[in-house]
């Protein structure tokens, strides 16, 4: 996994993403993975794309940094997906960043995606906070 990765997004200014991701938790995608069926009955497109289901799990998050990237295991037809989500400059000033990470098979029935793993990190915004990502909680 990796050798097909783009840049989809970036805005904001500075790079949180260049601070290492030290730990994680672990958020069991069973619930979303429900609404990803759903939506693929009722005909919903961003089902089939990975980048738009970790943007609709994300929602409409207020800061302003963003940067998407999204790795694949193959250039053309993958299936399988990889999209991590960095966001920073949130309105909470103890909170510097987030990193999110999809891990994503596609369905051998449908052209639909699903999630296998999502990982989340934040970055704390204290003096005393590492400037690493970590499960939490933050200092």
């Amino acid at each position: 996994m990796g050798l097909f990765t783009s840049v989809l997004f970036a805005r904001g200014k500075g790079d949180i993403s260049t601070f290492p991701v030290k730990s994680w938790r672990s958020v069991n995608p069973r619930r979303f993975n429900g609404s990803i069926v759903r939506a693929a009955r009722q005909g919903g497109r961003w089902v089939q794309n990975p980048l738009l289901i970790a943007v609709r799990y994300l929602g409409n998050p207020n800061v302003g940094y963003i940067r998407i990237t999204r790795k694949d295991n193959r250039p053309v037809a993958p299936t399988r997906s990889t999209v991590t989500v960095f966001l920073g400059d949130f309105l909470d000033d103890a909170v510097a960043g987030s990193w999110t990470e999809f891990i994503m098979r596609k369905s051998v029935h449908s052209r639909t995606w699903r999630l296998t793993r999502i990982r989340m990190a934040f970055l704390g915004n204290r003096i005393n906070s590492p400037r690493a990502f970590l499960k939490g909680p933050l200092p």
